[in-house]
């Protein structure tokens, strides 16, 4: 019952008024502060990444939906057959001079 007891009024922090009045006064904001104020709003964060989510997914599904078509003109080549064309080794040299 005697917490009450000593209570004071809430009073702000010094310098208080002053950075008030100086944000206040404060001259228009540079584009970038613009922009970076409004990148940092949760609306728009949030938007972006399920919009790079969706844009992702799509993708992705395209890719599934449509598979090449094997067989026809092209000759059946293996995997490792069609990298080992293409690479050269150096064990493949043999050294004739002693």
């Amino acid at each position: 019952m005697q917490s009450l007891d000593g209570l004071q009024r809430a009073t702000p922090g010094p310098f208080f008024f002053t950075r008030v009045q100086a944000r206040l006064g404060k001259a228009e904001q540079s584009i970038w502060e613009a922009l970076s104020s409004f990148i940092a709003r949760p609306v728009v964060a949030i938007s972006v990444i399920c919009f790079v989510l969706l844009l992702n997914g799509t993708v992705i599904f395209k890719q599934a939906e449509v598979s090449p078509v094997i067989g026809g003109d092209q000759p059946d080549i293996s995997l490792a057959e069609e990298y080992t064309l293409a690479s050269s080794s150096f064990y493949d040299y043999e050294n004739q001079e002693p």
